[in-house]
């Protein structure tokens, strides 16, 4: 999008052109219908087009255009013709085989760019390097904050590994006198069978194998729960912070 202006420029006389307002550093387009005494001039013979704009400073800046109709040309501002604020007093050139003609001068007026020197950008509006040297330190010491509950967690399952070994051996163990007893064991193992590791005799199989069962699945889901609180607590902690 750019701020587009349209006037209207003779050659003979002064042409009444609205008082055009533009900001410092804006995108700026000026689209100028060339008249000769307040009729149109054809431009096919026209080998060049020039915009010669006059700063409040006394600098002039010339640009060139291009031809967008049978008689307009389109400039492109750049940021060097509306550097100074205040009155701009522009005159189009056309350059042909014989000669360079003139128009009368228009005017426009430039204002000060609000975000321009001493401005303060919005929290949106902050560039990537001023969030890293604004943030940084608390982005980094969240993230050794992270680190050191992921430790925490990961010491806390080393911590409970050998009781989770110790129920899988008696899985494994109890599996295997199952399979034998299963290939028709003898009536000595059987009753074996029924004495968990701990010692315990039970009346039948199926009572230890139920009791067990039990405790293994109390101890897991205990094990699981204990885990789960760690974690979440340091989610929401690094949320929270």
């Amino acid at each position: 999008m750019r701020n587009i202006l349209h006037v209207e420029a003779d050659i003979k006389g002064k042409r009444r052109v609205p008082a055009y307002t533009v900001t410092q550093n804006d995108s700026v387009s000026i689209i100028v219908t060339v008249l000769d005494g307040g009729s149109p001039v054809s431009l096919d013979e026209v080998s060049k087009m020039t915009i010669a704009c006059t700063r409040r400073d006394g600098t002039v800046v010339v640009k060139d255009g291009t031809q967008t109709g049978p008689n307009e040309v389109t400039f492109e501002l750049g940021t060097t013709e509306i550097e100074q604020t205040g009155k701009v007093d522009a005159v189009v050139q056309l350059y042909l085989a014989d000669g360079r003609v003139s128009t009368i001068k228009f005017a426009f007026n430039v204002t000060k760019d609000p975000t321009g020197e001493g401005y303060v950008p919005s929290e949106d509006e902050r560039t990537l390097i001023e969030v890293v040297l604004g943030d940084g330190p608390l982005v980094l010491e969240r993230a050794e904050t992270a680190a050191a509950s992921a430790e925490g967690a990961s010491a806390y399952i080393d911590e409970k590994k050998p009781l989770i070994d110790k129920i899988t051996d008696e899985q494994t163990n109890l599996q295997a006198q199952l399979d034998e007893v299963a290939r028709g064991a003898t009536n000595v193992e059987t009753s074996q069978a029924r004495v968990d590791a701990k010692g315990n005799p039970h009346t039948t199989l199926k009572a230890r194998l139920d009791a067990e069962q039990t405790v293994v699945t109390s101890q897991l889901a205990e094990t699981q729960n204990q885990i789960d609180d760690i974690i979440m607590d340091q989610e929401l902690s690094f949320i929270k912070n």
